[in-house]
């Protein structure tokens, strides 16, 4: 890790935090938040004193509608020249090929989630890359020529192809793998709706591998990752009190 200082700024929209860090020639923008959003967008980095078309790449996280939600806006601004930089396991979802398999972790958050999709009907409109976009392959991807110091990682969990990207700083950007909003009796980090907890609690171990030190989510402020620590650690004594109980059980 590295104790040189990179510029973040953070730009909340609609209860999504969009990020914005410094690279070549202009900035890398990360995630879209909700449709409906790019007015609100554009005013906020109109204040930052920064141009639509300083905007060089756009980082997806992952395809839910409350990240991709003006990704076609931006990239069609006449005044834009954004690249995407984006997970292969994420462009059926993005062309709408394919459905996720999110779900709520308990009853009240599948309830809220059944309602967002069937009563609200959040849609995004599907996006299909274009030929200079950055299609990640691979768990690990440096950013380094885009002028980023730093690493692309593969963070299933929340979907097939969600990617974080973590700076040699040690601050993560990771999408939903983990935030920090209480939602229905569930406290953070792990996310509200999942595809795999195993996969996010895998997910997180990686990012602590890579040297996470701060922890940015797009839902909630960002908090130290010494908290990704004690949620893996408590899961960890859930699972051996249960096999002792289940040990327990089989030698009656």
């Amino acid at each position: 890790m590295t104790n040189r200082m990179v510029t973040i700024r953070t730009i909340n929209l609609k209860d999504t935090n969009v990020f914005l860090l410094p690279c070549n020639d202009g900035y890398l923008l990360i995630d879209t938040s909700r449709p409906g959003t790019y007015p609100q967008f554009l005013g906020a980095i109109k204040d930052l004193g920064i141009a639509v078309g300083d905007i060089r790449y756009l980082f997806l996280t992952h395809h839910h509608w409350d990240h991709v939600g003006f990704i076609n806006e931006l990239v069609n601004d006449p005044k834009s020249d954004v690249k995407v930089v984006l997970h292969e396991k994420e462009l059926p979802f993005l062309s709408h090929e394919r459905m996720s398999n999110l779900r709520g972790r308990n009853r009240g958050l599948k309830l809220v989630l059944w309602y967002v999709h069937n009563v609200m009907k959040t849609c995004y409109e599907p996006y299909f890359p274009k030929s200079d976009d950055v299609i990640i392959r691979t768990t690990e991807y440096s950013m380094n020529d885009i002028g980023i110091d730093g690493l692309a990682l593969h963070t299933p969990g929340c979907s097939e192809g969600s990617i974080s990207l973590i700076l040699e700083t040690g601050d993560s950007f990771v999408g939903d793998v983990a935030m920090k909003r209480r939602r229905l009796f569930l406290s953070y980090p792990a996310p509200s709706y999942i595809e795999d907890l195993q996969q996010i609690h895998d997910s997180w171990r990686n990012l602590i591998r890579h040297g996470a030190q701060v922890i940015h989510p797009s839902h909630g402020s960002s908090f130290p990752v010494d908290r990704l620590h004690k949620e893996l650690e408590k899961h960890e004594w859930k699972g051996y009190f249960s096999d002792v109980i289940l040990y327990m059980y089989d030698e009656i």
